[in-house]
């Protein structure tokens, strides 16, 4: 089926042990030893003829002018040295000169592939061709050309310029992925080296912060964030919100209800909340927030106090339209009452003088039996006993700040005490000093 012809003797029925006998011999002659126009070298290599790799990619537009003009066709040269199986079985056109030869082709509309032999100047035209074989006539041999199409020649252009532009694209792209996938490791590299600085920081931050509130006696019990997430069932029932973060409902393990607070915000509130710890921590009295606990945990900074089922003041004395909700006069002031017992705590019995900064009707909480609580001691300011006056940043909340915030004297106690009158004009008138 290759167009060998195999000869074998047979003995006894047998094929014989002597060597079979081939024709042809060399496997290059057969018709189609490679893909057509490719060139059969005698060690049985296929390769594609270099003038037809370079301008056609080893495709060639062979061109017919049955059905067209004969100017609409040229002759490419193949190339010398060439063979063809079949031209030991076709008879040539003999005493042709080389242009002669390649004239009969293009006048011959079915001519596709042309033959000259330059010892006999014999010509062979073809149709169509197989594979080509390499020469073994020495350095003469036959020279070969193609019929293709003239519009080829500028397809064939176009073509290699378009595979030459997406060389170019390729090459760009190459460059642009590579320059990219190097800043894309610079960068990470870069973020990871001030992830772990930061971290390094932060680390650092956390343990000076652990070793000062551990230096506190007397601290309350420390949770973790875990224990404070399930106490809360997640943080699901929230009750208000303070200047530094949230405040949500729990219960701790052994049915005590907490109100724990959230911050939110980490940086600056750090500060507010070491201070928040510090000083509830070792004060206790009873028209002051008790804190039951805390936690620092990585990020989250949370204090965990006990639960005033009432609220906060502002509630019960702002806009109540609820007859439920109406305080009574006895009940005003108890707690205008327990509110000045608590500040007096502060700034008269504690070791150091505490001003809280920030007296509000929010920042008083009401048990079940209405007994006001001070709390929320996140922006307080610690006096020794010998200092009558200190300065220090704004704090504290527009309608309750004492003149000398405004004018930036320094402050002392006398500042929560104006506060606290502005507090107390809104128990006794039942709405807001400001709006």
């Amino acid at each position: 089926s290759n167009g060998e012809i195999t000869f074998s003797n047979l003995r006894n029925g047998r094929a014989a042990t002597s060597e079979v006998i081939k024709i042809p011999q060399n496997s290059c002659s057969v018709p189609e030893p490679c893909n057509p126009y490719f060139v059969c070298y005698f060690d049985n290599r296929c390769q594609c003829p270099p003038s037809l790799g370079s301008q056609f990619n080893c495709r060639p537009p062979v061109a017919s002018t049955c059905n067209e003009s004969m100017n609409s066709a040229k002759l490419f040269y193949l190339g010398e040295r060439l063979d063809y199986f079949a031209l030991g079985f076709v008879s040539p056109f003999p005493k042709y000169d080389i242009n002669t030869c390649k004239e009969a082709c293009l006048h011959n509309c079915s001519c596709s592939v042309l033959f000259f032999e330059n010892s006999t100047k014999n010509c062979f035209l073809f149709d169509q061709i197989g594979s080509l074989q390499r020469s073994q006539q020495g350095s003469t041999g036959y020279v070969s050309y193609m019929k293709i199409s003239r519009g080829n020649e500028v397809l064939n252009s176009k073509i290699r310029e378009s595979d030459g532009g997406k060389t170019v694209v390729l090459i760009v792209v190459i460059v642009v992925a590579t320059i990219l996938v190097i800043a894309s490791l610079l960068y990470a590299g870069l973020w990871h080296h001030n992830k772990r600085k930061r971290l390094t920081k932060f680390s650092q931050e956390n343990l000076e912060e652990d070793y000062f509130l551990e230096s506190f006696s007397g601290m309350p019990t420390r949770f973790s964030y875990d224990d404070l997430c399930k106490a809360t069932k997640n943080f699901s029932t929230k009750l208000g919100q303070g200047g530094f973060g949230s405040v949500y409902l729990g219960m701790l393990p052994d049915g005590i209800q907490v109100a724990v607070k959230k911050l939110e915000s980490i940086g600056q509130g750090k500060k507010e909340f070491s201070a928040e710890v510090t000083i509830i921590g070792n004060v206790h009295h009873v028209h002051l927030v008790k804190l039951k606990g805390f936690c620092i945990e990585g990020a989250h900074r949370l204090l965990a106090y006990e639960y005033l089922v009432n609220g906060s003041l502002d509630k019960w004395i702002f806009n109540s339209t609820e007859e439920s909700r109406f305080l009574c006069w006895n009940t005003r002031f108890n707690i205008a009452l327990g509110t000045a017992k608590g500040l007096a705590y502060l700034h008269e019995e504690c070791e150091v003088k505490i001003v809280h900064c920030d007296i509000k009707p929010e920042n008083v909480l009401l048990d079940d039996n209405f007994t006001a609580k001070v709390s929320d001691f996140g922006l307080a300011k610690l006096m020794n006993r010998e200092e009558s006056l200190v300065y220090t940043t704004l704090r504290g909340t527009r309608g309750y700040l004492a003149p000398e915030w405004i004018t930036n004297n320094p402050i002392s106690e006398k500042s929560d005490v104006y506060s606290y009158g502005m507090v107390l004009l809104e128990i006794i008138g039942g709405r807001k000093s400001f709006s």
